[in-house]
């Protein structure tokens, strides 16, 4: 079971809470991960921009970041946290043609793989 998926969102946020978790359970389950915790925080561009600049030392916002957390005991179950900017995501929604909620699970779900180790180039 999914212990806890706790969701901070921004004011302008589109989608809701309740959705956000609907998709990180089914999605973890589906990666069986049955014991999980995470953090998810969806923000604006201003603090993406200090975020990515910050921990990334990438100038500019991006649509994603992910902070793992490493283990400290076979009991712990935080995976870390997601932070999604709300904005661009919308923006790449539109560029791409595709539903700004099938762009949003799709970056939920690449920030839940950052946080099992699920890297790419």
């Amino acid at each position: 079971m999914i212990d806890t998926v706790i969701i901070k969102t921004c004011k302008n946020c589109r989608i809701t809470s309740d959705r956000i978790s609907r998709t990180v359970k089914k999605y973890l389950k589906k990666k069986n991960m049955s014991d999980a915790s995470l953090e998810i925080e969806v923000v604006g561009v201003n603090r993406m921009t200090s975020l990515n600049r910050k921990y990334m030392k990438k100038s500019g916002p991006t649509d994603v970041l992910s902070f793992p957390l490493p283990k400290i005991s076979a009991l712990d179950n935080f995976l870390g946290t997601i932070v999604l900017c709300h904005d661009i995501i919308k923006s790449n929604s539109t560029k791409n043609g595709v539903s700004f909620k099938d762009k949003f699970d799709s970056n939920l779900k690449h920030g839940i793989d950052h946080l099992l180790g699920i890297h790419h180039d």
